[in-house]
């Protein structure tokens, strides 16, 4: 799993802020801006002290610096003055150094969020100080950014210490939606050995309205591994057992379905007088963030075409978490379950052709169409993603099935989130991994208007598994001239 596969750094640092943060447990942290000056200088050798910046002439009585940057040559632990204070002898205590961090956001489906920490530090014995913890962005190939918040001032009392910044936001350069996220994270940490520390992440994910309450993290020394540890226990991501038994479906709305040790709830569509020795396609329709089965039913209208054109619909409500559905990460997850044991279930009970099932959606449901699209590969035969994306990276799935994507061009926006970037960049990822595609820019934002459900629905219909490029002749006429076959 690469750094951006496991939605590398959507949420987790943070853009340089200015504020102070009183902590009642592991101490008192500051955050400061990263133009401040004055501690180590330019050319301090590692532990040598390193010569000082403005204002902070080493030895007793030292004039504070501004800011409590290191010098540029020295090495965490042994050089370079602290910004406060004068000088400070250092230890080569457990924290000094470069880590990798890896946060697992559980309210974000288990999202694993890497990032470098660089800690100057005198903590013999897990007592002392955190002069000064430096995050930094990483990217997908596990290079570390220019340093985007410091956090000064910390203590550290029997092994833990605690680090919070408020309102803080990740640059889009640093984020798979290519959008900036703010947040504010409360880190309480405690030092199991000198190679590895771990705790708890709270506080709150601003951009998507979610409060963390049980998140985690860990931390190795940084080029240790590319995999940071996300707990304390160590252990993988979790796997979940599939339906065994399948409960009896009904049309309309099913309540109490066992899944993944949840009781999840769809809604099932089967089409009135078609020929029961006749099997039918099945089309699942995921709902946006914040949204549910009835008011997106509302809006696309596709239950109005299920009689006429013959297919079973489901429309699963989500359990409401930070994203709406799990799709942040490649592993296994409570809302894959669901999709399987629907699967599972709805096939097992009603006559569907297994060579076209299909999934479509609009904003959270177009992202996790588009997810499911190379997850269940050899489950789907074609997917229809509106306003959709690839948020936890590309797996190089078998097979590739082909796509319908469509977005509302560059005023695509949505929870502060570029949809149009997402769209550009799911094309291009398509292209290049030679899935069947057409592009749809309706150019009208963030939305699935009822017009747009009849050409859906004929794309999905006309790519059954095995189709060979039925579009490369041109278009169908119910398609509008926005859309275009791309290959």
């Amino acid at each position: 799993m690469t750094m951006r596969s496991a939605w590398a750094l959507a949420l987790v640092a943070a853009l340089a802020v200015g504020c102070d943060d009183d902590d009642d447990g592991g101490g008192n942290s500051q955050t400061t801006d990263m133009g401040a000056s004055g501690a180590g200088g330019a050319g301090g050798d590692p532990g040598m002290g390193g010569t000082p910046g403005m204002g902070g002439t080493p030895g007793d009585g030292g004039t504070p610096g501004m800011g409590g940057t290191p010098g540029v040559g020295g090495e965490p632990g042994m050089g370079g003055e602290p910004g406060m204070g004068g000088a400070i002898e250092q230890t080569a205590g457990p924290l000094n150094g470069s880590w990798i961090a890896g946060i697992k956001l559980v309210e974000f489906a288990n999202v694993v969020i890497p990032l470098k920490i660089d800690i100057r530090a005198n903590t013999a014995d897990g007592q002392g100080t955190i002069f000064d913890a430096t995050f930094s962005a990483v990217d997908m190939d596990g290079n570390a950014s220019d340093p985007i918040v410091v956090v000064e001032d910390i203590a550290v009392v029997d092994g833990k210490f605690e680090i919070a910044f408020d309102m803080a936001t990740l640059p889009a350069a640093y984020s798979p939606s290519f959008s900036d996220v703010v947040f504010s994270p409360v880190i309480a940490a405690e030092i199991q050995n000198a190679d590895f520390f771990c705790g708890k992440v709270t506080g709150r994910v601003d951009t998507f309205d979610q409060e963390l309450v049980a998140s985690t993290f860990g931390a190795a020394p940084f080029g240790s591994t590319t995999t940071p540890p996300t707990d304390c226990s160590g252990e993988g991501p979790p796997m979940f057992d599939r339906i065994e038994t399948c409960p009896a479906l009904a049309p309309g709305r099913n309540t109490m379905f066992p899944s993944a040790g949840f009781e999840r709830t769809f809604d099932l569509y089967l089409p009135e007088g078609a020929d029961p020795a006749d099997p039918a396609p099945l089309i699942f329709l995921w709902h946006g963030l914040g949204g549910d089965a009835d008011e997106f039913i509302a809006r696309t209208e596709m239950d109005t075409y299920v009689d006429d054109l013959g297919f079973v619909l489901v429309v699963p409500t989500s359990m409401q978490g930070g994203v709406e559905w799990d799709q942040l990460t490649l592993d296994d997850n409570p809302d894959l379950t669901f999709f399987d044991d629907m699967v599972t279930c709805v096939t097992e009970q009603y006559n569907v052709d297994t060579d076209r099932i299909h999934a479509t959606g609009l904003s959270a449901g177009g992202l996790f169409s588009s997810y499911l699209g190379i997850q269940r590969p050899a489950v789907l035969a074609s997917v229809a993603p509106f306003s959709g994306g690839f948020l936890a990276g590309y797996p190089d799935p078998e097979p590739t099935i082909p796509y319908m994507v469509s977005w509302g061009g560059e005023m695509d926006l949505a929870f502060d989130q570029n949809f149009h970037e997402l769209a550009m960049r799911m094309i291009g990822t398509l292209t290049e991994n030679g899935h069947g595609l057409v592009t749809c820019n309706h150019n009208m934002q963030h939305v699935w208007e009822a017009e747009f459900t009849p050409w859906a629905l004929r794309y999905l219909f006309d790519h059954p598994k095995g189709a060979d490029a039925p579009y490369a002749a041109g278009l169908p006429e119910v398609f509008p001239d926005y859309c275009n076959f791309v290959q």
